[in-house]
């Protein structure tokens, strides 16, 4: 009987080296393959793609913000011109 114990703790034991093993050869590849490379092209370029991304959402929002008022307006406008027009007829 304490020697199937001893047969499964030394499995046991194995199969957490292996473990153990296995997670530090991933450790050790996600340490290669994500280092964040000092380039300072790189940098400017990843700069100028977030400053263009941030360019173009500002000019959709402030555009937004001013189209849809004077869309409202002349509608709105247009809509009364066309009621007097009809009224004074």
């Amino acid at each position: 009987m304490t020697q199937f114990n001893r047969e499964d703790y030394l499995k046991t034991t194995q199969l957490i080296k292996e473990i153990k093993d296995h997670n530090e050869q991933h450790r050790r590849f996600n340490n290669v393959n994500h280092e964040i490379p000092d380039s300072v092209g790189l940098n400017i370029k990843s700069i100028l793609i977030a400053s263009l991304i941030i360019a173009i959402a500002l000019f959709v929002l402030l555009g937004t913000i001013i189209v849809v008022p004077l869309v409202l307006v002349a509608g709105i406008g247009y809509l009364v011109f066309t009621w007097c027009r009809a009224s004074i007829k």
